[in-house]
């Protein structure tokens, strides 16, 4: 208990500092200030019996410098080169502006969204890229926005990355960012926010792929880290973030550092149903 007590500190002070930080600072938290917000949101779960809603009133002011550090009107300009970022920005105060009722927030969060959606790259196909970004990470930003807003063209353009995602994965590395394991979460999220439980089939296939990828260690079986040369315990692009994607496929659940209970009840209690045999059932690709 003191282990989490002092982990629930530590988040809830780099959440802090986050908050201090000037705005230009804020964009190397782009893609992770869920963590950070998530650590707020359910500080009381680490240290129970204390209340301590000062938490989540540094959450609203961690969103508030990101709304600082942005423009009023987001541009496809302004996401050039960060498109990731942005969709991490956006996540994020799209769950603030949830556990808030705030909607200066939600209403940034689809303006960040709309300029993903008109920045994306389309295919023949129907399959959504983002230049040198990673389309999981997008996608999985839009999935919520679509879940949180009702505007379809959101969960589109995340079907659409989510095509994107599965046609690269023979030259996708292991971990969560821009990796398999990343994108076997988003196919997660995909089966459960969308309704449509054949993307689960995707996720099921980016298993062996991993297992190509993997190799003995001191006797044992490893997955590399995203550099394919060294082996890493770190959640971002080590063997922690496929670890948690292996077990959630396998035992159904939420996605680590999300705040999907604020935007669905039943999230939390997902179970994912045994693999589709038919390969013919796979979701196909609309054209947008």
């Amino acid at each position: 208990a003191a282990a989490h007590r002092a982990r629930g500190v530590a988040a809830a002070g780099r959440l802090r500092r986050s908050v201090l930080a000037p705005p230009a600072l804020t964009r190397g938290v782009g893609r992770r200030p869920g963590s950070l917000a998530r650590a707020a949101f359910h500080i009381e779960s680490v240290m129970p019996g204390e209340s301590r809603p000062d938490f989540l009133e540094r959450a609203g002011a961690c969103a508030e410098s990101l709304r600082a550090g942005i423009s009023l009107h987001v541009t496809t300009r302004d996401l050039a080169g960060r498109c990731g970022e942005y969709a991490g920005i956006g996540y994020a105060l799209l769950a603030v502006g949830a556990a808030l009722a705030e909607p200066s927030y939600l209403d940034l969060a689809a303006e960040i969204g709309d300029a993903l959606c008109r920045r994306a790259q389309l295919d023949t196909d129907g399959s959504a890229w983002w230049e040198g970004e990673s389309a999981s990470t997008i996608g999985s930003f839009l999935l919520r926005l679509c879940l949180v807003t009702g505007e379809q063209r959101f969960g589109e353009y995340a079907r659409a990355a989510a095509g994107a995602v599965y046609r690269s994965r023979w030259a996708s590395p292991p971990g969560v960012d821009g990796g398999l394991a990343g994108a076997g979460d988003f196919f997660l999220d995909a089966s459960e926010l969308l309704g449509e439980p054949m993307y689960r089939i995707w996720a099921d296939d980016l298993v062996p792929l991993l297992g190509l990828r993997a190799g003995r260690h001191d006797g044992r079986l490893v997955v590399p880290d995203n550099s394919l040369q060294t082996v890493s315990a770190a959640y971002i692009d080590g063997l922690a973030g496929v670890l948690a994607f292996l077990l959630r496929l396998r035992r159904g659940g939420p996605r680590l550092f999300t705040l999907d209970e604020l935007f669905t009840e039943d999230v939390s209690r997902t179970t994912y149903p045994t693999r589709h045999k038919s390969r013919a059932e796979r979701p196909q690709l609309v054209a947008l």
